[in-house]
């Protein structure tokens, strides 16, 4: 676990990787990270706790491994620079409202799911986060993939095993243990 507060306003911050031993993320943990681009999650993160990355206004992209369960309000609100997100569709049961609020610049969302689970999933989510135009008048683009299709979804993945990174180029439909394994 990281604790409350752990790394708030650090502006100098531009990367983390969590090691994979973290399951949780608690209160504002790297909220104000103003220069904060790029984290690499921890397979094995459950919660990912209320303004956890709230005005981290650097952070472009960021992937919900399918460990996560519990997304907390607010926990990306003013991610101004993030565009892309990816969510596995194993774990996460509910988005809370304004979790991405004044995320202006978020156009693509990858969801290995479909629109019906997309759909329950963010009841209680942001109008953005349901396909809906939203402020500027920018139109989310939900692009639902499975690992028997054809369909676009990432295929190249990042993961931090034992202190180390290891990177999959062709990891499509894979489980962390395929990756694993290989």
């Amino acid at each position: 676990e990281i604790g409350n507060r752990a790394f708030k306003n650090c502006s100098a911050l531009t990367e983390v990787a969590l090691p994979h031993n973290v399951t949780v993320l608690h209160t504002e943990v790297f909220a104000g990270c103003t220069s904060l681009k790029t984290v690499t999650t921890s397979y094995l993160l459950t919660t990912i706790g209320q303004s956890a990355f709230k005005d981290c206004t650097a952070l472009e992209k960021f992937t919900i491994p399918a460990t996560v369960t519990s997304l907390a309000s607010e926990a990306f609100n003013g991610c101004s620079a993030l565009t892309t997100l990816v969510v596995a569709k194993d774990g996460l049961k509910t988005i809370q409202n304004n979790t991405f609020a004044g995320c202006d610049a978020l156009a693509t969302v990858y969801f290995a799911g479909t629109e019906a689970e997309w759909t329950q999933m963010t009841a209680n989510a942001d109008a953005a986060l349901k396909g809906a135009a939203y402020s500027k008048a920018i139109t989310l683009t939900i692009e639902y993939y499975y690992k028997d299709t054809t369909t676009a979804a990432p295929t190249v993945v990042t993961i931090l095993v034992d202190g180390r990174t290891i990177t999959f180029e062709d990891a499509t439909g894979m489980s962390v243990q395929q990756l694993l394994d290989q």
